[in-house]
Parts: structure tokens; sequence; C-alpha cells
């Protein structure tokens, strides 16, 4: 059940990143965005945790949406990224790698589970 504490921990960076964004770009447009991600991604970590299957297999689909998205904003840049000024490719692809990480970790916990808990 601690490796449901890396998907806490991820919505707690994304959540540091969307202040990041705000204090770089001075829009609350990226507060908004990547807080909301944030908040749903910790709060289904809290949810595995306390012991729900079903959450910790949502969390893990959730994750692997996460990686998906922060990995296309990190290398396709959309019509709000699409200034010169640097930076939003660092701060999507630190939260696609934290992602990919958190991904992997639980798909080999889920992976290693027995049959009757997974």
């Amino acid at each position: 059940m601690k490796i449901y504490y890396w998907v806490i921990a991820l919505g707690g960076y994304m959540l540091l990143m969307g202040i990041v964004g705000y204090i770089r770009t001075g829009s609350p447009t990226a507060l908004i965005v990547n807080n909301s991600f944030a908040v749903v991604t910790a709060l289904f970590g809290f949810l595995a945790l306390r012991g729900s299957l079903l959450f910790g297999k949502i969390s893990l689909g959730w994750t692997g949406l996460m990686v998906l998205l922060m990995g296309y904003m990190t290398f396709k840049r959309v019509a709000a990224h699409a200034n010169t000024k640097p930076g939003s490719e660092l701060i999507f692809g630190s939260m696609a790698l934290l992602a990919l990480i958190v991904f992997i970790l639980l798909l080999r916990n889920m992976m290693a589970a027995p049959a009757s808990q997974s």
C-alpha cells in the first residue's frame, strides 16, 4: 500500500508546478488547470491508500493518462504555450517523467500482487 504515497507525491509535485507556472506566466490558468489535475491525482492516491482496490486501478489508469497528456504537452506546443518564453517544456517534461516513474511502479506493484488481491 505504500506505493500509493508516490501517487500522492505526484499530485503534490503537480501542485508545485502549477504554482511555478503561475509565477512564470502570471496567468491563473496554469494554476487552475495544473492544480485541478493535482487534486484529482492526490485524491485517487489517498483513496487507493485506504485499501480500495478499485481506486488502485483507477489511479493506475489516471497516472497513465497523465503520462500521455504531459508528454504531449512537452513535445507538441499548443497555442497557450506557443510564446517564445522558455520553461513550459521543462515543467511539463518533469511532470511527465515523474508520472511515468509512478506509472511503472504502480504497474509492477499490480503485476506482482497475487490474483486474489488484484
